[in-house]
């Protein structure tokens, strides 16, 4: 786990804002993801969020360096009610 508290709660859906590629992911603007796990990459000082695609078989990640705030996720995603 990452030293921080993560933005994302488990079996949620969020709505990816904004095309963005992270790490070998590319994430679409508009699409629908479940929110998985999350992990943390002590090699590259980042924390690792898992998301499961509408399938529940495509796993996507959105890696954040520790040196980015936490609330950048908010310009790539937003959690559906």
């Amino acid at each position: 786990m990452s030293f921080r508290e993560s933005p994302f709660i488990p079996g949620h859906v969020y709505r990816v804002k904004v095309s963005f590629q992270s790490a070998s992911y590319a994430f679409v603007a508009g699409e629908l993801l479940t929110f998985d796990q999350e992990k943390y990459s002590r090699y590259d000082e980042s924390s690792v969020f898992s998301f499961r695609d509408s399938t529940g078989l495509v796993i996507k990640e959105w890696w954040l360096s520790d040196d980015s705030p936490i609330e950048v996720w908010r310009q790539y995603f937003e959690e559906l009610l």
